[in-house]
């Protein structure tokens, strides 16, 4: 399955509810879906961090929000940042998320991994590892450079087993 937004890519093997990979960019201008809190330019890591962690928690649809690690992290080269959190959906579900983040100078750009902590996760896992290593963001931090970035790492998941069809 492949879902395809101008400034997101999502891409699961077996569908979104067991695994999926979701690469996003957003204006640095817009509020956050459930705090409508902005990310500055010059905002930290750590901060923009604790910003996501806060707007995850307002998510009506994530019960139970823990938060298991939040860490400095590198996306190609960038400062950035990783969460690792875990919820219960609607079924009571136990879903489990490694989400990197970077504030670039006029968007956040972000990748997550999203599974069901038993089984999907620790077996698509090295799927997602793979393509978190080799993305690549444009050389620019315009529109265009970060879009074409999304583009490109979710052509690299296509190609990948998690964004293959099952047999």
């Amino acid at each position: 399955m492949h879902l395809s937004t101008p400034d997101s890519e999502m891409l699961s093997r077996d569908g979104p509810y067991l695994a999926y990979i979701l690469i996003q960019s957003r204006p640095l201008d817009h509020g956050l879906r459930f705090t409508q809190q902005k990310l500055d330019p010059g905002v930290l890591p750590h901060e923009a961090a604790r910003i996501i962690a806060d707007n995850l928690r307002c998510d009506p649809l994530i019960r139970q929000f823990r938060l298991l690690a939040g860490e400095p992290a590198t996306v190609d080269g960038h400062d950035a940042f990783k969460l690792v959190y875990s919820f219960l959906d609607s079924y009571d579900v136990t879903i489990k998320t490694v989400y990197y983040g970077v504030v670039l100078s006029d968007r956040f750009f972000n990748l997550r991994f999203t599974a069901t902590e038993r089984h999907y996760f620790e077996a698509e896992y090295p799927t997602f590892n793979q393509v978190f290593e080799s993305l690549r963001l444009a050389g620019g931090s315009g529109d265009q450079d970060v879009v074409g970035s999304v583009s490109a790492a979710g052509q690299r998941i296509r190609s990948s087993s998690l964004g293959q069809e099952s047999r």
